[in-house]
Protein backbone atom coordinates (compact mmCIF):
# COMPACT_ATOMS: atom_id res chain seq x y z
CA UNK A 1 0.00 0.00 0.00
CA UNK A 2 1.22 3.20 -0.97
CA UNK A 3 0.29 6.74 0.45
CA UNK A 4 -2.13 8.27 -1.85
CA UNK A 5 -3.35 11.36 0.27
CA UNK A 6 -3.80 13.94 2.80
CA UNK A 7 -7.44 14.33 4.03
CA UNK A 8 -7.78 17.90 5.45
CA UNK A 9 -11.22 19.26 6.98
CA UNK A 10 -11.91 22.96 5.93
CA UNK A 11 -15.27 25.56 6.32
CA UNK A 12 -13.02 27.61 4.74
CA UNK A 13 -12.84 26.36 1.22
CA UNK A 14 -11.96 29.06 -0.78
CA UNK A 15 -9.47 30.80 1.94
CA UNK A 16 -8.22 27.13 2.24
CA UNK A 17 -7.75 26.88 -1.68
CA UNK A 18 -6.03 30.07 -1.88
CA UNK A 19 -3.59 29.63 1.12
CA UNK A 20 -2.43 25.81 -0.64
CA UNK A 21 -2.00 27.62 -4.33
CA UNK A 22 0.48 29.77 -2.97
CA UNK A 23 2.09 27.04 -1.53
CA UNK A 24 2.40 25.69 -5.18
CA UNK A 25 -0.63 23.47 -5.14
CA UNK A 26 -3.30 23.18 -7.96
CA UNK A 27 -6.86 22.41 -7.70
CA UNK A 28 -7.35 18.94 -9.74
CA UNK A 29 -10.80 18.32 -8.46
CA UNK A 30 -13.78 19.94 -7.11
CA UNK A 31 -16.60 17.52 -6.63
CA UNK A 32 -19.68 16.85 -4.38
CA UNK A 33 -19.99 14.01 -2.60
CA UNK A 34 -23.52 13.64 -2.12
CA UNK A 35 -22.68 9.90 -0.20
CA UNK A 36 -21.09 12.18 2.30
CA UNK A 37 -22.35 15.03 2.65
CA UNK A 38 -19.09 17.22 1.66
CA UNK A 39 -17.50 18.98 -1.27
CA UNK A 40 -14.38 17.40 -2.15
CA UNK A 41 -11.44 19.23 -3.54
CA UNK A 42 -8.08 18.13 -4.47
CA UNK A 43 -5.09 19.88 -4.59
CA UNK A 44 -1.79 18.41 -6.42
CA UNK A 45 1.46 20.31 -6.37
CA UNK A 46 3.29 17.37 -8.65
CA UNK A 47 5.59 16.04 -6.10
CA UNK A 48 3.48 13.11 -4.80
CA UNK A 49 1.65 15.16 -2.01
CA UNK A 50 -2.24 15.61 -2.77
CA UNK A 51 -3.80 17.19 -0.43
CA UNK A 52 -7.58 16.34 -0.20
CA UNK A 53 -9.84 19.36 1.18
CA UNK A 54 -13.14 18.19 3.13
CA UNK A 55 -15.63 20.85 3.04
CA UNK A 56 -18.85 19.68 5.16
CA UNK A 57 -22.07 20.73 3.02
CA UNK A 58 -24.23 20.60 5.98
CA UNK A 59 -25.54 19.08 9.45
CA UNK A 60 -25.85 15.73 8.02
CA UNK A 61 -21.98 15.99 6.39
CA UNK A 62 -19.63 13.15 7.65
CA UNK A 63 -17.00 15.75 9.42
CA UNK A 64 -20.19 18.23 10.31
CA UNK A 65 -18.58 18.27 13.63
CA UNK A 66 -15.15 18.07 13.11
CA UNK A 67 -12.92 20.87 13.60
CA UNK A 68 -10.81 22.42 11.00
CA UNK A 69 -7.58 20.89 10.18
CA UNK A 70 -6.00 17.14 9.51
CA UNK A 71 -8.65 14.33 9.02
CA UNK A 72 -6.67 11.44 7.77
CA UNK A 73 -4.08 9.75 5.99
CA UNK A 74 -5.49 7.81 2.80
CA UNK A 75 -3.57 4.72 1.59
CA UNK A 76 -3.90 3.02 -1.71
CA UNK A 77 -3.78 -0.69 -1.95
CA UNK A 78 -1.85 -2.33 -4.78
CA UNK A 79 -3.09 -4.31 -7.26
CA UNK A 80 -3.46 -7.99 -5.43
CA UNK A 81 -3.29 -6.48 -2.29
CA UNK A 82 -6.26 -6.97 0.44
CA UNK A 83 -7.64 -5.16 3.67
CA UNK A 84 -7.01 -8.43 5.48
CA UNK A 85 -2.93 -8.04 4.35
CA UNK A 86 -3.05 -4.57 4.84
CA UNK A 87 -4.69 -3.60 7.47
CA UNK A 88 -7.03 -6.41 9.82
CA UNK A 89 -4.06 -8.67 10.58
CA UNK A 90 -2.13 -6.00 11.66
CA UNK A 91 -4.41 -5.48 14.95
CA UNK A 92 -3.61 -1.93 14.93
CA UNK A 93 -7.33 -0.76 14.87
CA UNK A 94 -10.79 -1.14 13.58
CA UNK A 95 -12.41 -0.44 10.46
CA UNK A 96 -15.76 1.59 11.09
CA UNK A 97 -17.18 2.37 7.98
CA UNK A 98 -18.92 -0.33 4.79
CA UNK A 99 -17.55 0.38 1.43
CA UNK A 100 -17.89 3.84 0.40
CA UNK A 101 -18.34 5.25 -3.29
CA UNK A 102 -15.74 8.30 -3.83
CA UNK A 103 -16.45 10.40 -6.45
CA UNK A 104 -13.58 12.17 -5.66
CA UNK A 105 -11.72 9.18 -6.77
CA UNK A 106 -12.56 8.22 -9.78
CA UNK A 107 -15.62 6.84 -8.00
CA UNK A 108 -13.36 3.91 -6.55
CA UNK A 109 -15.03 2.44 -3.26
CA UNK A 110 -13.08 3.84 0.17
CA UNK A 111 -13.57 2.24 3.80
CA UNK A 112 -12.41 4.64 6.87
CA UNK A 113 -10.23 2.99 10.00
CA UNK A 114 -9.47 4.05 13.48
CA UNK A 115 -5.67 3.40 14.45
CA UNK A 116 -5.18 2.63 18.07
CA UNK A 117 -3.84 6.00 18.58
CA UNK A 118 -7.51 7.81 17.67
CA UNK A 119 -6.16 8.73 13.77
CA UNK A 120 -8.29 8.35 11.08
CA UNK A 121 -6.93 6.30 7.95
CA UNK A 122 -8.50 5.76 4.89
CA UNK A 123 -8.19 2.51 2.10
CA UNK A 124 -8.36 3.11 -1.34
CA UNK A 125 -9.80 -0.07 -2.66
CA UNK A 126 -8.00 -2.43 -5.24
CA UNK A 127 -9.32 -1.22 -8.95
CA UNK A 128 -9.51 -5.20 -9.42
CA UNK A 129 -12.68 -5.00 -7.01
CA UNK A 130 -11.90 -8.33 -5.73
CA UNK A 131 -13.23 -7.44 -2.20
CA UNK A 132 -14.73 -4.18 -2.82
CA UNK A 133 -18.23 -4.71 -2.36
CA UNK A 134 -17.72 -7.05 0.53
CA UNK A 135 -19.28 -5.54 3.80
CA UNK A 136 -16.00 -4.27 6.13
CA UNK A 137 -15.54 -5.71 9.67
CA UNK A 138 -14.24 -5.03 12.59
CA UNK A 139 -12.09 -8.01 12.95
Amino acid sequence: MKLHHIGIVTTQAEKSINIYSKMGYRKTVDVLDHYQNNRIVMLDRGDGLILELVIPLDESSSVYNFPDGYHHLCYELEPGEDLDQAFRKLRIGKIFTKPITAPALAYRKVVFACLLTGSFIEFIMSKEGNKEDEECDNG
